[in-house]
């Protein structure tokens, strides 16, 4: 079967060109996304500044939620200093380093040059190890090592005097030497000495990690176990290995948005190539009509006949998945660069070209292609010899019972998503299940394809006839005797309109609903900290600033409820939404609206709570429950009000004190100051620039600079999404263009006997102008039709409102890009076919 295949290949390759081209970009956007998820799932941070360390002990940024998903802590999580001393004693070490970071920022006339390198104990140098380039080692409290490059960057050499700011102070050091470390790194350190970096990190009494060496004679693996019975306590990882590169880039394990990314891509792709591809191969197998039917006629089964569609089929997307690996791999690593730069990634992620992945996605790839050639296949199989040997066109039959059925499956099971969007879950997590509802339904319109396609057809010809004359008298006419070839050339246009809608309105309505998290706080006049936070002397000193009613102190985390077990499971992976606001000016500052007790209240070990969630929790004002914050610090806090909040937007409102000295900071990071009656906010703006350059470094921003503390519950980052949609579009137009040629290529003897009887070729493309309108007319309409059930259920669900965010002009691009693509597309196949002499053209194939 695979020679009489291949044989049969090679006088109609042409036909299977378009496959070949869907299933190439089909496998390899599915080898990249591949690549993306054993990135993601594998983890691999090769340690820098600790490669020297046999063993890392840390804290664990994971936290596991019931039922055993994992969440991230989203500050830096510290442990106890005191552990130096107990794991310095264990047999095998020869030495135990403390290493700890902190915020730091460098200031040249009194503006800030350099806010990106850390500041570290100039002990914990000896793990790269950094050698001195020139001058010497920091031996007293004042002076400072800098890396070479953050030397580089603010022009500094040994000997000079620098401004250095950190944890809300700024001091006067002196630069004494200028030091390299033995291997590349991506973060940057300026060196102090041990009391320097007491009186500066947010926590004396802990510390980042604690890095072993081993004596001579003992393994990293055997130091590890010993250092982990040592430990004995939860929350503390201890790390041998690549893994050692985990407590050095904490960051490097938060990759559920990666391994949710790459998941999604393998999905659309998925169904995508099996549309795309199914269309084509349709379109194959139905010009084959004729030659199948002589099969059948000479005595060939209808299961020999399949077997050969199948043959065809596979040998094609064997061919072309194969070449597609290697691409698959280098776009996969563009791909996964792009995601690094804006953000969801670590940079110190190592992109992993497995081999495990690849295959999987090769396998997928190709069963997506048999499964397309038993669809395309079916169809063909069903004409009787006779009948199909009597004319030179397929033969129109109604999608079968079966079909029909699982359409209707579908549809059901779409309305069940939808459900589920609006009433099961809450935050970005309802865009999954209003994503899939559109695509099932897109599912159900692709097996009713057919049946719908022949009702449109009907609904719209009469007014095509009379608007377009003759052109459109036989557009008509063509349209309701190729019901099946339009079906199959209008799934990708209504692909392309429906995804592109939904996605790109999806994506808007969630940046614009982040703004709901600040838009009680938008009456104030913002001012953000310098890179370590507010001091305790910044308050004070705006509050005595003509014009401010009132003034908070805040900043924002995230975290979970422990005690009693959350309803809610966390709200999401990343936590619940905190909060922190000072106590008596939290109120006037727009923090909440109260449904009771009061935020004056908000002092020591207290919490504010949603009132709705209150009753979920079955805990009220005067009760006590349990947080775990971002550090994986663990407080009992007594509930000292309830409020009222949107649904999808709640949070958990702590005091000031109390949580910033939980954050990787350590202090607040920004302060909020309400104007007095009178007194708009640009004039208040204009009355605090003044205390405002008393600390350098900070600055009056608007609330979009605000809204990036509540950022981390988009999940994936919106142009991550725009690049995925803009590479499936790409696909889907690719696969428009290829069903475009091949239900043209198709019609040369139409063509040909067209131009025969006195055609012009201008009439010819004006009749076919007018199918590719039609086309694109109905292609767009199911295209509009299903991209609601994402967009408007995910905006219902998320900001309560029928209407998402996003103006509509961008359904006018996609719409006017859908019928530019299909009119295109379709007026370049027919000039093609043209180009042959009319009574060759006619000639019977």
């Amino acid at each position: 079967m695979f020679q009489l295949a291949r044989r049969t290949l090679r006088y109609r390759w042409g036909g299977y060109v378009a496959t070949f081209i869907g299933m190439f970009f089909c496998s390899m956007m599915l080898v990249a996304a591949g690549g993306m998820m054993e990135t993601g799932l594998r983890q691999t941070v090769l340690p820098q500044r600790l490669a020297g360390a046999d063993v890392v002990v840390a804290g664990d940024p994971r936290y596991i939620l019931a039922d055993n998903p994992v969440g991230a802590l989203n500050e830096h999580v510290q442990i106890d200093r005191d552990l130096v001393t107990r794991l310095a004693a264990i047999p095998g070490v020869k030495t135990a380093i403390p290493d700890v970071a902190f915020d730091t920022f460098v200031l040249r006339d009194g503006r800030p040059v350099d806010t990106e390198a850390h500041g570290r104990d100039w002990g914990s140098a000896v793990l790269s190890p950094y050698s001195i380039g020139a001058g010497a080692a920091p031996q007293r409290a004042g002076e400072v090592a800098l890396d070479t490059d953050t030397a580089r960057r603010i022009g500094a050499s040994t000997g000079d005097t620098i401004k250095i700011g950190a944890h809300g102070a700024v001091g006067d050091f002196t630069v004494t030497g200028i030091v390299a470390p033995a291997q590349p790194t991506t973060e940057r350190s300026i060196f102090f000495t041990a009391p320097d970096v007491q009186r500066l990190a947010r926590d004396p009494a802990r510390v980042d990690t604690i890095s072993l060496v081993a004596q001579p004679g003992t393994g990293a693996a055997a130091l590890g176990a010993k250092a982990s019975a040592a430990v004995g306590a939860p929350g503390i990882a201890v790390l041998t290995g690549d893994d050692r590169g985990n407590a050095e880039f904490p960051s490097s394990l938060e990759v559920h948005d990666l391994i949710l990314i790459a998941g999604i891509f393998v999905a659309l792709s998925l169904v995508a190539g099996l549309l795309a591809v199914a269309s084509t191969l349709s379109l194959v197998a139905s010009n084959r009509e004729r030659e199948i039917a002589v099969l059948r006629a000479i005595g060939a089964t209808p299961w020999q006949t399949r077997r050969m569609i199948l043959a065809e089929a596979l040998v094609v997307s064997l061919l072309a998945t194969t070449l597609s690996v290697l691409p698959g791999w280098f776009v996969g690593e563009f791909l996964y660069r792009m995601v690094v730069r804006i953000g969801v990634a670590p940079e110190e992620l190592s992109y992993e070209r497995g081999w495990v992945l690849p295959v999987i996605a090769y396998v997928l790839a190709v069963a997506t292609s048999l499964g397309a050639g038993l669809i395309a296949g079916k169809r063909a199989l069903r004409a009787r010899p006779t009948a199909a040997m009597a004319g030179t066109d397929a033969v129109v039959k109604r999608a079968g019972w079966v079909r029909r059925i699982i359409g209707l499956v579908l549809f059901a099971y779409s309305g069940g998503l939808v459900f589920v969007a609006l009433n099961l879950v809450t935050g970005p997590f309802i865009a999954g299940p209003a994503n899939w509802a559109a695509i099932l339904f897109a599912l159900g319109v692709m097996l009713l394809g057919r049946d719908i396609t022949r009702v449109l057809v009907a609904v719209l010809t009469p007014p095509l006839r009379r608007l377009s004359s003759v052109s459109g008298y036989l557009a008509a006419l063509n349209a309701r005797a190729r019901v099946p070839q339009l079906a199959a050339v209008i799934t990708p246009i209504m692909l392309m309109t429906s995804v592109a809608t939904a996605t790109t309105y999806v994506i808007t309505t969630e940046a614009a609903s982040i703004n709901i998290y600040t838009e009680s706080l938008a009456g104030n006049v913002i001012i953000k900290a310098p890179p370590g936070g507010f001091g305790p002397e910044a308050l004070p000193r705006v509050r005595e600033v003509a014009g401010v009613g009132a003034a908070s102190e805040f900043t924002a985390s995230a975290g979970f409820v422990d005690d009693p077990p959350d309803p809610r499971a966390g709200a999401d992976l990343g936590g619940w939404q905190f909060k922190g606001f000072t106590a008596d000016a939290a109120e006037k500052v727009g923090a909440a609206t109260m449904t009771s007790g009061s935020l004056t209240q908000l002092q020591g070990d207290t919490v504010v709570i949603n009132d709705v969630y209150s009753k979920e929790l079955k805990r009220g004002v005067g009760d006590t429950i349990t947080l775990r914050l971002g550090d994986n610090s663990r407080v009992n806090v007594k509930i000292v009000g309830l409020m009222s909040e949107k649904v999808s937007f709640e949070s958990i409102i702590l005091p000031i004190d109390l949580l910033s000295k939980h954050t990787t900071a350590g202090l607040p990071l920004y302060i909020l100051a309400a104007p007095q009656p009178g007194t708009s906010v640009a004039q208040l703006s204009a009355a605090l620039s003044g205390v405002v350059a008393a600390f350098p470094g900070a600055q009056i921003v608007d609330r979009q600079t605000l809204r990036g503390s509540f950022e981390h519950h988009l999940g994936a980052e919106e142009l991550v999404n725009y690049l995925f949609l803009a590479l499936l579009m790409g696909f889907i137009a690719i696969s428009v263009i290829n069903t475009l040629f091949l239900a043209t290529g198709h019609r040369r003897r139409e063509f040909g006997l067209q131009r025969l009887i006195g055609a012009t070729r201008r009439q010819v493309l004006r009749m076919t102008a007018v199918e590719g309108a039609l086309t694109a007319l109905i292609g767009i309409g199911l295209g509009a039709l299903i991209a609601p059930l994402a967009f408007v259920t995910f905006a219902l669900g998320r900001t309560g409102k029928l209407v998402p965010a996003g103006s509509p002009l961008i359904f006018l691009l996609i719409a006017g890009a859908a019928a530019v693509l299909t009119l295109g597309g379709t007026l370049v196949a027919v000039l093609r076919t043209l180009r042959n002499r009319p009574l060759e053209a006619a000639l019977p194939t």
